[in-house]
């Protein structure tokens, strides 16, 4: 097999959003299965070129391929369901399979086809898509999630993978949806940090070399995130206990709400009655969690004056889906996966989707973190004005004096 006759690089740019499409766009919710088999046939793909042309696999391959394995082991012996985590370990492996294998882009012509299918389906799911099962009124997409911060998650991340290819129809898009449907005010704070770090990224450039050398010392990235992970716990504490005793205002009302008091308190709840658990260092709850918590179906338990809600922090609920040992691992695969593509380049498509993992249930649920992983891999297209002239070629003109040659510019 003449393994030179594969571009394994396109193959897997078109793999990557035709996979986004898949499963946030055509695939319905019931049905969600189905997306196992895009996955493993570009996991495939992906190991035969790797075979055939002799290369070797890194950690972020040989840990996530361990893993999937070890999840299946996980389905007959464990007590909790644990298809969510196969999914997440499954689709974590194809990514770091894609970004071994590297990703190029494709002609401008395909991408503007992709594109405008892609927007095409974005459009008929805001107009088709059910409304929420609670009552809110919030639109949510009826093909990936049931739950309206997901979606709009979802939508800004195809407004980066736009702006990644100067499709501004996707920002339109975007704030179209945000003004007319949403009230989300994390997914206002992904769109402000967005374009606030893009419109100053030459201040903001001069400040990251000069205190952090950024491009040698991307670790500090991490410990950025564990000490905002341990400040996010104090904060709970300090909401819950102090700040909202006094003016606790009906949900939407205001920060001091009984919806940001639910999730501040829910954290507490997990911290309090779940991390205490020795049984989670090897295997998690999976997608039993919210069984566990009492709040399955619809029927939620209250704990602290309020209904109790999963706790909107990615990071807590990966450690108890997962395990303490498997949660910190699937962190460190996605880590090695991201940190290469934390530059100047790309940081306001990193920075605000960062933040945001501290006030959603899961990233790492329908592959959002993923296809994340795939925007940051994309390189961002040069925009380019091209002006056209006319264009005059030189011509020979004969002269009764003679033969002279006249450039025209």
């Amino acid at each position: 097999m003449n393994i030179k006759l594969i571009n394994i690089k396109k193959t897997n740019y078109i793999c990557g959003i035709l996979f986004g499409m898949l499963l946030y766009l055509i695939i319905p919710i019931k049905y969600e299965r189905l997306c196992l088999i895009p996955i493993i046939i570009i996991c495939l793909i992906n190991i035969f070129y790797l075979l055939f042309s002799g290369c070797k696999i890194n950690a972020n391959i040989a840990i996530s391929g361990i893993m999937v394995l070890y999840t299946l082991i996980l389905f007959v012996l464990s007590d909790y369901r644990q298809d969510y985590v196969f999914r997440a370990w499954i689709t974590l492996f194809m990514m770091s399979l894609i970004s071994y294998n590297g990703v190029e882009r494709i002609s401008r012509r395909s991408e503007g086809i992709i594109w405008f299918i892609t927007l095409a389906l974005l459009i008929y799911r805001a107009i088709v898509s059910p409304r929420m099962y609670d009552g809110t009124g919030s639109p949510v997409f009826q093909t990936a999630f049931y739950d309206r911060i997901e979606t709009e998650l979802c939508i800004v991340l195809f407004m980066l993978y736009a702006m990644k290819n100067h499709r501004y129809t996707g920002v339109v898009y975007t704030l179209w949806y945000y003004v007319t449907l949403s009230s989300s005010r994390g997914t206002l704070m992904m769109i402000l940090i967005f374009f606030g770090i893009r419109l100053t990224k030459p201040y903001f450039e001069r400040i990251i070399r000069k205190t952090t050398n950024f491009y040698k010392q991307r670790y500090r990235i991490l410990l950025f995130m564990c000490i905002a992970f341990v400040l996010y716990v104090i904060f709970c504490y300090y909401w819950v206990f102090s700040f909202s005793r006094e003016g606790l205002v009906s949900h939407g009302q205001g920060l001091n709400d009984t919806s940001n008091y639910s999730r501040f308190a829910s954290t507490i709840y997990a911290f309090r009655e779940l991390m205490p658990n020795y049984n989670l260092f090897i295997s998690g709850f999976g997608s039993d969690l919210k069984t566990v918590m009492g709040i399955s179906d619809g029927e939620s338990i209250k704990y602290m004056g309020q209904w109790l809600v999963q706790s909107h922090n990615s990071i807590l609920n990966l450690l108890l889906c997962f395990g303490y040992l498997p949660g910190v691992l699937y962190l460190f695969v996605l880590f090695n996966l991201v940190k290469k593509y934390l530059n100047i380049q790309s940081i306001e498509y990193a920075i605000g989707f960062l933040l945001y993992s501290f006030i959603i249930v899961l990233i790492a649920k329908k592959g959002l973190d993923v296809f994340w992983i795939y925007v940051l891999m994309i390189p961002e297209t040069k925009q380019r004005i091209r002006l056209r002239y006319p264009r005059i070629r030189r011509k020979k003109i004969a002269t009764h004096e003679g033969l002279s040659n006249i450039k025209i510019a």
